[in-house]
């Protein structure tokens, strides 16, 4: 996306998926990052990525979180 958030065509991303832990007590969650990978974007602007090999079970806990991060931009989305 550019800044004026529109989807931007051929664009080198880098997609970070990552677990995101809450425990009680802590400031700060507890981030594990599952997968990473570059991936280029269609001419709409959009892509899609598919991590393999990923542990089980990914999520163990109901408060538990994935997120995904464009690494370049630093913006970060919660999954699902």
């Amino acid at each position: 996306m550019d800044y004026t958030g529109q989807p931007q065509a051929d664009s080198r991303v880098t997609v970070v998926l990552e677990r995101v832990t809450y425990k009680s007590g802590d400031r700060e969650p507890a981030v594990e990052q599952l997968a990473q990978s570059d991936v280029t974007t269609g001419a709409d602007g959009h892509a899609a990525w598919q991590a393999s090999s990923l542990p089980t079970p990914v999520l163990s806990h109901p408060r538990d979180d994935l997120r995904w991060t464009d690494a370049r931009s630093r913006t970060t989305r919660r999954c699902g």
